[in-house]
């Protein structure tokens, strides 16, 4: 596998300097390449003290003289100028590596990498082009120090995301896993952020960094100190990421602590939010679903309100503010303190825009007579499910645990259970069935399914002898109130 790498590294190196990259290309010991400012290399490197030396040694490397190479190039010392010195310390690295001798291959590289320019060097540009050549190669060498089971499957990452194929190289990237040594597993995650950050995916990006700085190391680890360098880029990213979106860091790491489905999106609905994008963000936002924790979908109706505050859209506003506020949340959720946090904030955007003149009158007095029934909304759900166990209808079970799922708030799973109620089920049943559905949709904002459900439910016809006569009539009633407050958001 390491000599696969090596012979795969030394083609790209070989390719990239002598086809693609053309600042240097180097044939048998003669230089017949020119840097990208126009002047002749010949103009520096025969000025070199070390002029035959280096020629020499360059030539050795051509004709894959590997040791002669190293020896001969060793000669050129700090008396030489800058960009001779790069030279020859980038090519060791490469001798080294043909040789398998990766540990000192990787020393090379870092002291082409951690060269220091100042303004009066000469050829900083080529200086510059020759550690990017170094720190891909010292990528590799890293890999073959490591030999861990998925080094390759990195490497192929590594070139995708060069090459700008950030969704090939994040595939690439996901393939490292925990039989993989702990340097390359903090690798895989930095990359895969720097994936996510090139494709915008800004929250998704945070979370890759931030498993690459949190990774638990275990003291034996090799090569720790570029463990430490990966997390410091990995931190560096972050506060970039974070200035960037001009995003509360302690909110970011309350997310992240969850450890919620759809964090990312929250993440990345925070980032456009607080840069005015609220349409977006909005969309962001509406991706947190019944898979998530409490408070990320309490959080999540509180930026869905301000998006829609800040459209001037107030009454759909209300509507958001008032999911937050009244979210059905169990006494050993977590987070108990930042969810009464955000309800609060909630129940005080819905005070200040209850006092805003611009709002229709109409919606204000449905809103204020509806807290209360939303309130109550739940206490129905146990209504409801005890009619249902007196009914013994043939799919009362699967009502029963449609409505449970419609308190949890799990919409999707409660639909799923609902639609089993048909036409051999008593009338109760099935007018339960539709209203409940009809708030399913009302919750998801599916607001013209949310009509129909309502309607099939005011619809319905019910025989003059129907068992439960009075009660099915309470339920037209609710989902005829309904109609009309859907009909008065959707103007």
């Amino acid at each position: 596998m390491k000599k696969i790498l090596v012979l795969v590294l030394a083609l790209m190196m070989s390719v990239n300097c002598k086809a693609q990259l053309t600042e240097f290309v180097i044939a048998l010991g003669e230089i017949v390449g020119a840097v990208q400012t126009g002047a002749s290399i010949g103009k520096w490197i025969f000025s070199s003290p070390h002029e035959d030396d280096l020629k020499k040694g360059l030539g050795y490397y051509d004709a894959e003289n590997y040791e002669d190479a190293i020896a001969t190039l060793s000669i050129i010392d700090a008396s030489d100028l800058d960009a001779v010195r790069v030279v020859a310390n980038y090519y060791r690295g490469i001798c080294f590596l043909y040789l398998e001798k990766y540990q000192k291959a990787k020393v090379e590289f870092d002291k082409v990498l951690n060269f220091e320019t100042s303004f009066n060097t000469l050829y900083k540009d080529d200086i510059a082009d020759f550690k990017g050549y170094a720190y891909e190669a010292k990528v590799l060498s890293l890999l073959c120090i490591l030999n861990s089971p998925n080094s390759y499957e990195f490497w192929q990452g590594y070139l995708s995301f060069i090459s700008g194929e950030y969704a090939k190289a994040f595939e690439n990237f996901s393939k490292i896993n925990e039989n993989d040594k702990p340097l390359l597993r903090i690798m895989a995650h930095y990359y895969k952020g720097e994936c996510r950050n090139k494709q915008n995916e800004k929250g998704k990006a945070l979370i890759n960094y931030k498993r690459a700085i949190y990774f638990s190391v275990p003291i034996d680890a090799e090569c720790p100190n570029e463990i430490t360098k990966y997390q410091q880029l990995a931190q560096e990213e972050v506060d970039n990421l974070i200035c960037d979106e001009a995003v509360d860091i302690n909110e970011i790491n309350i997310i992240l602590s969850l450890h919620s489905v759809n964090s990312a999106y929250y993440i990345d609905g925070l980032g456009a939010y607080k840069n005015g994008k609220y349409a977006k963000a909005f969309d962001y936002f509406s991706k947190i679903n019944e898979n998530d924790k409490p408070l990320l979908r309490i959080m999540a109706h509180y930026y869905k309100g301000e998006c829609r505050n800040k459209q001037n859209e107030k009454g759909k506003a209300l509507i958001n503010y008032k999911r937050a506020v009244y979210f059905p949340v169990s006494e050993d959720a977590e987070n108990q303190y930042e969810i009464k946090k955000y309800q609060k904030l909630a129940q005080k955007k819905i005070d200040n825009l209850m006092n805003d003149e611009d709002i229709d009158v109409h919606i204000k007095n449905e809103l204020s007579s509806c807290k209360m029934d939303y309130d109550l909304e739940l206490k129905f759900v146990d209504i409801s499910i005890t009619f249902a166990n007196n009914l013994k209808s043939d799919n009362y079970e699967k009502f029963i645990q449609g409505v449970q799922c419609y308190r949890d708030g799990k919409y999707d799973t409660a639909l799923e259970y609902l639609d089993c109620v048909g036409e051999t089920d008593v009338s109760l049943l099935r007018d339960m069935a539709h209203y409940y559905k009809g708030q399913c949709r009302f919750e998801q904002q599916q607001y013209d399914k949310a009509l129909i459900n309502f309607k099939r439910a005011v619809n319905l016809r019910v025989p003059s002898d129907a068992l439960y006569r009075f009660h099915i009539q309470f339920y037209q009633r609710r989902a005829q109130l309904m109609i009309d407050y859907v009909q008065l958001l959707v103007k």
